[in-house]
């Protein structure tokens, strides 16, 4: 019955009631307002190809974007399958059933398209801005793939169906290195306009030398480094980090870097 309470209160975002809703990842913060705009421009060309974000019809971090594999922006190659973006439950509407609402409704998404099963991208352990391999698990996820401290979970619902993996680009964790730095973020996050650029800033501010990439192409955030797909922060083969930083957390970072 409370499955059925939570499912009642989802709504879809399409073309035409996007306008209408708020991003849930950037509640009413001015400084993410250029990236709240790049977001909508980016999820109306992504809705045609099939991509669906589902959110509580409500003020609040509820919500799951999800889209056929062939089209989702994630190193993942799973041709047949659906590919989770994004799950996020937060503040009070933890542990009230939304979570499981919403992989239910990817699920069944994905059966009634007759895909072979449902793909997420996360970590042996919980990691930020990935999913929680144990409710994963709890929800009948099986780990398929482990790359350093990164794993790929799938949902089966045809066995038959060719095995997802991480693309080949998709590099572990790695903090030793002399090399320059690369970010590569897309506008998928809304958090991505406003952060990365100063995640950037204040690396060039501690004196080391990085490049930032905006990714505009399928293709391209097909190919990265970084198993979060749309953030990476990369160095001569490895991931310094897969997530957004605070400048402190940053600078943390690179001390660490620095002790090595």
């Amino acid at each position: 019955m409370a499955a059925d309470r939570s499912r009642s209160k989802l709504v879809v975002l399409s073309e035409e009631n996007l306008d209408d809703h708020h991003l849930c990842c950037a509640l009413g913060d001015r400084k993410h307002e250029e990236g709240v705009g790049r977001k909508k421009r980016w999820l109306r060309k992504r809705f045609e190809e099939g991509l669906v974000f589902r959110k509580l019809d409500e003020r609040g971090k509820v919500f799951i974007e999800y889209a056929p594999s062939e089209v989702a922006w994630r190193p993942i190659v799973a041709p047949g399958w659906m590919t989770i973006h994004c799950l996020w439950v937060s503040g009070k509407y933890a542990k009230r059933g939304y979570g499981r609402t919403l992989i239910e409704g990817c699920i069944d998404d994905a059966r009634q398209k007759k895909k072979a099963g449902v793909v997420a991208a996360t970590g042996k352990t919980k990691r930020p801005f990935l999913l929680d391999p144990k409710f994963l698990t709890y929800m009948g996820f099986e780990a398929i793939e482990t790359i350093g401290d990164f794993r790929l979970y799938a949902f089966f619902i045809d066995r038959a169906g060719r095995r997802p993996r991480f693309a080949s680009t998709v590099l572990p964790m790695a903090l030793t290195s002399d090399a320059p730095f690369v970010m590569r973020y897309t506008d998928q996050c809304p958090l991505n306009a406003h952060w990365a650029p100063n995640m950037a800033h204040v690396i060039e501010g501690e004196g080391y030398e990085v490049r930032a990439e905006r990714i505009r192409s399928r293709a391209k955030a097909q190919r990265v480094a970084s198993p979060l797909g749309t953030f990476g922060l990369e160095r001569d083969g490895g991931i310094v980090t897969h997530h957004l930083n605070t400048d402190n957390a940053v600078r943390r970072l690179l001390s660490k870097l620095g002790a090595q």
